[in-house]
């Protein structure tokens, strides 16, 4: 006779047997992958049933990931500004950013001077260290603090035409 042999209410094997024995059910249609419930075989889906609203639901969260790279790039892209008279190109990595914090800081404290060295590049793309008086590295914090406002506002817009969004739509949604 021809059996199937289960084993968690799959069909693991179908072999020819004189005798059944335990997990052996005597069966002429069943296949290996078939389920049984201890009854009926039945064949599984070969793919998943998605609804659309599951389907619209996971564009969603693979869209929102999408755009949370995409500001994380934005804000430690650099900007370009001229505290120092003329443009500089400006890191705004978050180290560079903990250290531009670091040097504004200090800029307030009583007897700190007036001379702080920050990275940039001037414009023919030449990096250095570059002195900057107090003002000037407060002219830079408060740009790279723009600039991360900036991308963090763009953010949240994002996010908001997500969640408005519908299943024809959320495609056309870019950074």
């Amino acid at each position: 006779m021809r059996v199937a042999i289960i084993e968690d209410g799959i069909v693991v094997n179908i072999v020819m047997a004189e005798e059944l024995l335990a997990n052996y059910v005597e069966t002429d249609h069943a296949n290996i992958g078939d389920n049984y419930d201890g009854v009926v075989f039945s064949t599984p889906a070969m793919y998943p049933v998605v609804t659309v609203s599951e389907l619209f639901a996971k564009n969603q969260l693979d869209k929102t990931a999408e755009i949370k790279e995409a500001v994380g790039i934005a804000v430690i892209s650099g900007i370009t500004h001229e505290a120092l008279g003329q443009p500089h190109f400006y890191p705004t990595t978050r180290d560079d950013q903990h250290n531009l914090n670091g040097l504004v800081t200090e800029s307030l404290l009583p007897d700190s001077g007036d001379e702080y060295k920050f990275w940039c590049a001037d414009v023919e793309g030449v990096w250095a260290r570059r002195i900057h008086t107090k003002l000037q590295i407060w002219s830079v914090g408060k740009a790279v603090l723009g600039h991360v406002k900036t991308q963090q506002e763009k953010y949240e817009q994002k996010l908001t035409e997500i969640a408005g969004s519908d299943p024809s739509s959320i495609g056309l949604i870019v950074w």
